[in-house]
């Protein structure tokens, strides 16, 4: 059984064909990883700034005196705390009596 040139020329071209697409796939998959590595880092970087920006804001000199000044309230003053006391107690029985 013997193939003709046209089907010899037709098999070279199909397996130059799968080659070509496989080189393609391969070259695609590596730039799609790549692709994905950058947008990774990039989103990364973003957020790594935001927070810093976040920090800033919350570390402003206003927010720092206002703890010291919080804190040196909390040292100064030496009376003790009130603690409120409970005359009566309402249960549901007196509760219910009372009005």
């Amino acid at each position: 059984m013997s193939i003709s040139v046209k089907g010899r020329l037709a098999i070279v071209a199909l397996i130059a064909l799968a080659c070509f697409a496989s080189s393609v796939l391969k070259l695609y998959l590596g730039l799609l990883c790549i692709s994905l590595l950058v947008s990774f880092v990039a989103v990364g970087v973003v957020a790594w700034l935001v927070e810093r920006l976040a920090n800033k804001r919350h570390r402003g000199p206003e927010r720092r005196q206002g703890r010291r000044r919080r804190c040196s309230t909390l040292i100064d003053d030496s009376r003790p705390l009130s603690i409120p006391t409970v005359d009566h107690v309402d249960t549901p029985s007196t509760a219910g009596h009372l009005q």
